[in-house]
């Protein structure tokens, strides 16, 4: 009976007898199902919108300790943030307005990796250490040395220069063409930097030289028993105090024999190549005939052969000397101007400061 006025079915029948105790129930039943499908599928959804930010997060972190973009790749796939994003446009639409981790991570990448010139050739960024700058040529463009296997530091860096030489106490003993070069790495701790006398003792700032241009005259002596010494002495024994060259080799066999055991690192500056047959060395007799290339050759193998045995280390910029740019580049076949300098101090910074 109650089912024929019903007329709308069952569930129509009950919802108008309201007498009926079932429909206190069933309704309140009906939504708590519905009110739990719901939630289910909204906590999918907030778990995949989670998982998506905790995964760039992740990332982030990653991403500013190891600097890499390894770790960064492997927490998007750990995560299981872009399967799940999937399920829903929202997710997805917050993904691609997040920050691109992979973009910066591509940037500090490309920034460690060698820098391509223009003709499609790599350009290293790696600097040289030791004597690796040695293997070169010059770069007319640019008027810089340019190494073949690696980039010769230019030694910007005020600090790093003014560190090297106080904590390694480092002492140059030598003549001009030494103090030249030394006058272009006290430039580099302190632009400032000027030697008050063209010639003499100097021991400004962290520029500790010792005028000692003869191996027959003023003698070098260490800064400290655990310094190190760079010293080079040849073109005044040469001309001005030329006395044979069995003397000069008895000379500078004695005196780098002995700075050998009285400094902690001995570094020999070996004679750069000397241009004779330039003009202005040519209008002086004197000048051409002590700097020619048979007394250059015979002072620069009795110098090197001494601090050889002697145990020293040997700085030589001959490569870097031996052509026509640097040949172009000295006014009076012996002393060069500022490009050619600036690399050999460039050179002997790296050469004391960063061994190989």
């Amino acid at each position: 009976m109650a089912s024929s006025r019903g007329g709308v079915g069952a569930f129509g029948a009950f919802t108008r007898r309201r007498s009926f105790p079932v429909s206190k129930f069933f309704f309140p039943f009906v939504f708590l199902l519905s009110a739990h499908y719901c939630q289910s599928a909204h906590a999918r959804f907030g778990m995949a919108r989670h998982q998506s930010f905790g995964a760039s997060n992740h990332r982030d972190t990653s991403s500013s300790n190891s600097g890499g973009g390894r770790h960064s790749r492997s927490f998007i796939s750990a995560g299981g943030s872009r399967e799940e994003a999937a399920e829903t446009k929202e997710t997805e639409i917050i993904a691609e307005h997040e920050p691109s981790q992979h973009v910066a991570t591509t940037t500090l990448e490309q920034e460690q990796q060698p820098k391509e010139e223009g003709d499609g050739n790599v350009e290293s960024t790696t600097y040289c250490t030791g004597d690796q700058w040695m293997d070169g040529a010059w770069d007319d463009t640019t008027m810089t040395w340019k190494p073949n296997k690696c980039t010769l530091n230019p030694w910007e860096d005020a600090r790093a220069v003014t560190d090297c030489l106080n904590t390694r106490n480092i002492r140059f003993c030598g003549d001009s063409l030494l103090r030249n070069i030394v006058s272009y790495i006290g430039k580099k701790s302190d632009p400032s930097f000027a030697f008050l006398t063209s010639w003499g003792d100097a021991r400004q700032g962290a520029i500790d030289f010792k005028w000692t241009p003869s191996a027959f005259h003023q003698q070098c002596s260490p800064r400290t028993p655990q310094g190190t010494t760079v010293i080079h002495e040849a073109a005044w024994d040469m001309g001005t105090y030329y006395q044979g060259e069995a003397a000069y080799k008895t000379s500078i066999t004695r005196i780098t024999n002995n700075l050998a055991t009285q400094t902690g690192s001995g570094i020999w500056v070996s004679l750069h190549k000397l241009h004779a047959d330039t003009p202005a060395c040519k209008q002086e007799p004197q000048c051409h005939l002590n700097n020619g290339p048979v007394r250059e050759k015979a002072f620069r193998d009795m110098g090197d052969t001494a601090a050889r045995s002697a145990g020293l280390r040997i700085f030589s910029t001959f490569m870097m000397t031996n052509n026509e740019f640097a040949a172009a580049h000295t006014g009076d076949g012996v002393h060069f101007d500022g490009n050619v300098t600036i690399a050999q101090a460039n050179a002997l910074l790296t050469y004391m400061c960063t061994p190989s």
